[in-house]
């Protein structure tokens, strides 16, 4: 903006030469086209950030899920075992 401020009023005045205005022209162009670049690259990081927050979610979700039903499942083994197994052997265990 400055940059823009600064030609407007140099031109304005008449005081700046043609080739000096047309290099402030051009830095201006390359200053917005870098800032066309990082404001969309602002764009593809905060989508990057949205997705894997929601994946994050996902993967815990899924933990807190299975978790417990897995727990479930190893208590259940370990009675179907402990059945299986003479009683004077468990006393032993």
């Amino acid at each position: 903006h400055t940059i823009l401020i600064l030609s407007l009023a140099l031109v304005g005045t008449g005081c700046v030469s043609k080739q000096t205005y047309e290099s402030v022209q051009a830095e201006l162009a390359t200053c917005q086209e870098e800032k066309a670049q990082a404001e969309a690259q602002v764009i593809t990081w905060e989508q990057r950030f949205d997705r894997e927050a929601q994946r994050w979610e996902s993967v815990g979700t899924s933990i807190s899920e299975q978790v417990p039903r897995a727990l479930s499942e190893l208590h259940t083994e370990r009675e179907r075992i402990i059945k299986l197994v003479p009683e004077q052997v468990q006393g032993e265990v």
